[in-house]
Protein backbone atom coordinates (compact mmCIF):
# COMPACT_ATOMS: atom_id res chain seq x y z
CA UNK A 1 0.00 0.00 0.00
CA UNK A 2 2.74 2.60 0.42
CA UNK A 3 4.08 1.60 -2.70
CA UNK A 4 0.81 3.32 -4.12
CA UNK A 5 0.15 6.08 -1.64
CA UNK A 6 0.39 8.90 -4.31
CA UNK A 7 -2.50 7.35 -6.40
CA UNK A 8 -4.84 5.79 -3.16
CA UNK A 9 -4.79 9.37 -1.60
CA UNK A 10 -6.85 11.15 -4.30
CA UNK A 11 -8.84 8.10 -4.26
CA UNK A 12 -8.99 7.87 -0.26
CA UNK A 13 -10.11 11.70 -0.25
CA UNK A 14 -13.51 11.75 -0.83
CA UNK A 15 -14.10 9.03 1.13
CA UNK A 16 -12.54 11.13 4.58
CA UNK A 17 -15.79 13.40 4.96
CA UNK A 18 -17.67 10.36 5.42
CA UNK A 19 -15.29 8.89 8.07
CA UNK A 20 -15.68 12.32 9.35
CA UNK A 21 -18.78 12.16 9.88
CA UNK A 22 -18.93 8.34 10.90
CA UNK A 23 -16.29 9.73 13.72
CA UNK A 24 -18.26 12.28 15.01
CA UNK A 25 -21.66 10.24 15.32
CA UNK A 26 -19.34 7.19 17.21
CA UNK A 27 -17.78 9.64 19.48
CA UNK A 28 -20.91 12.17 20.65
CA UNK A 29 -23.75 9.04 20.70
CA UNK A 30 -21.32 5.95 21.60
CA UNK A 31 -20.22 6.18 25.59
CA UNK A 32 -16.68 5.05 24.65
CA UNK A 33 -15.31 8.53 23.79
CA UNK A 34 -15.43 11.02 27.28
CA UNK A 35 -17.47 14.13 25.49
CA UNK A 36 -17.42 17.63 27.89
CA UNK A 37 -21.24 18.67 26.92
CA UNK A 38 -22.79 15.67 25.45
CA UNK A 39 -26.02 16.97 26.36
CA UNK A 40 -25.35 19.81 24.30
CA UNK A 41 -22.78 17.94 21.16
CA UNK A 42 -25.77 15.18 20.55
CA UNK A 43 -28.81 17.57 19.88
CA UNK A 44 -26.79 19.63 17.57
CA UNK A 45 -24.89 17.12 15.60
CA UNK A 46 -28.36 15.55 14.95
CA UNK A 47 -29.79 18.38 14.01
CA UNK A 48 -26.38 18.92 11.44
CA UNK A 49 -26.70 16.05 9.95
CA UNK A 50 -30.67 15.79 9.82
CA UNK A 51 -30.55 19.29 8.35
CA UNK A 52 -28.09 18.20 5.50
CA UNK A 53 -29.76 15.11 4.32
CA UNK A 54 -33.44 16.21 5.30
CA UNK A 55 -32.92 19.75 3.27
CA UNK A 56 -31.38 17.85 0.23
CA UNK A 57 -34.55 15.47 0.28
CA UNK A 58 -37.20 18.40 0.56
CA UNK A 59 -35.51 20.54 -2.41
CA UNK A 60 -35.07 17.52 -4.61
CA UNK A 61 -36.47 14.59 -5.43
CA UNK A 62 -35.32 11.16 -3.68
CA UNK A 63 -33.08 9.70 -7.40
CA UNK A 64 -31.76 13.22 -7.30
CA UNK A 65 -30.96 13.87 -3.62
CA UNK A 66 -28.93 10.64 -2.93
CA UNK A 67 -26.09 11.45 -5.94
CA UNK A 68 -26.07 15.12 -4.33
CA UNK A 69 -25.25 14.14 -1.14
CA UNK A 70 -22.62 11.44 -2.61
CA UNK A 71 -21.05 13.92 -4.14
CA UNK A 72 -21.08 16.86 -2.09
CA UNK A 73 -19.67 14.55 0.40
CA UNK A 74 -16.98 13.30 -1.82
CA UNK A 75 -16.01 17.44 -2.83
CA UNK A 76 -15.69 18.25 1.01
CA UNK A 77 -13.82 15.65 1.52
CA UNK A 78 -11.50 15.90 -1.25
CA UNK A 79 -11.37 20.31 -0.97
CA UNK A 80 -10.55 19.39 3.09
CA UNK A 81 -8.50 16.56 2.40
CA UNK A 82 -6.16 19.01 -0.45
CA UNK A 83 -6.40 22.07 2.01
CA UNK A 84 -4.44 19.98 4.70
CA UNK A 85 -2.39 17.51 2.08
CA UNK A 86 0.50 20.43 1.10
CA UNK A 87 1.17 21.48 4.70
CA UNK A 88 2.01 17.53 5.72
CA UNK A 89 3.84 16.17 2.47
CA UNK A 90 7.32 16.21 3.22
CA UNK A 91 7.27 16.34 7.04
CA UNK A 92 9.65 14.58 9.10
CA UNK A 93 7.80 11.38 10.44
CA UNK A 94 8.06 10.20 14.45
CA UNK A 95 8.78 6.89 15.18
CA UNK A 96 5.75 5.18 17.22
CA UNK A 97 7.70 4.82 20.16
CA UNK A 98 8.66 8.61 20.20
CA UNK A 99 6.94 10.94 22.76
CA UNK A 100 6.91 14.43 21.79
CA UNK A 101 5.47 17.42 23.83
CA UNK A 102 3.16 19.86 22.07
CA UNK A 103 6.11 22.19 20.91
CA UNK A 104 8.01 19.42 18.81
CA UNK A 105 4.65 17.73 17.60
CA UNK A 106 2.75 21.04 16.81
CA UNK A 107 5.55 23.30 15.95
CA UNK A 108 9.29 21.72 15.54
CA UNK A 109 7.74 19.14 12.91
CA UNK A 110 5.65 21.47 10.71
CA UNK A 111 6.59 22.84 7.57
CA UNK A 112 6.52 26.71 7.13
CA UNK A 113 5.04 26.78 3.46
CA UNK A 114 3.93 29.75 1.24
CA UNK A 115 1.11 29.07 -1.25
CA UNK A 116 1.65 30.04 -5.10
CA UNK A 117 4.92 29.07 -7.29
CA UNK A 118 8.19 30.28 -6.06
CA UNK A 119 11.39 30.34 -8.09
CA UNK A 120 13.18 32.87 -10.75
CA UNK A 121 11.30 31.08 -13.52
CA UNK A 122 8.51 32.40 -11.88
CA UNK A 123 9.49 35.93 -10.64
CA UNK A 124 9.18 35.30 -7.22
CA UNK A 125 12.89 35.04 -5.46
CA UNK A 126 11.86 36.68 -2.82
CA UNK A 127 8.84 37.15 -0.19
CA UNK A 128 5.82 39.69 -1.72
CA UNK A 129 5.79 42.99 0.15
CA UNK A 130 3.41 43.63 2.63
CA UNK A 131 1.73 46.27 0.23
CA UNK A 132 2.13 46.35 -3.31
CA UNK A 133 3.17 49.36 -4.95
CA UNK A 134 -0.02 51.69 -6.35
CA UNK A 135 -0.18 52.37 -9.70
CA UNK A 136 0.38 55.76 -11.02
CA UNK A 137 -2.73 56.92 -11.36
CA UNK A 138 -3.73 55.79 -7.96
CA UNK A 139 -0.74 58.19 -6.40
CA UNK A 140 -1.81 61.62 -5.23
CA UNK A 141 -0.63 64.47 -7.10
CA UNK A 142 0.45 68.03 -6.34
CA UNK A 143 -1.69 70.11 -8.14
CA UNK A 144 -0.28 71.70 -11.37
CA UNK A 145 0.76 75.59 -11.46
CA UNK A 146 -2.36 76.58 -13.55
CA UNK A 147 -4.67 74.85 -11.25
CA UNK A 148 -6.84 77.11 -9.50
CA UNK A 149 -6.74 77.04 -5.53
CA UNK A 150 -9.64 76.49 -3.08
Amino acid sequence: MARHQGTLFFVMLPLSMLKLHMDAITAVFGRTTPVLRRAVEAPLLALRLAGFAGGAFVVLPPQKALPYLAVELAVSGFYLGACFAPNHIGMPMAGADTSLDFLRRQVLMSRNIRGGVDGPRHGRTRPPDRTPPLPRHARPQPPSRGTPGP
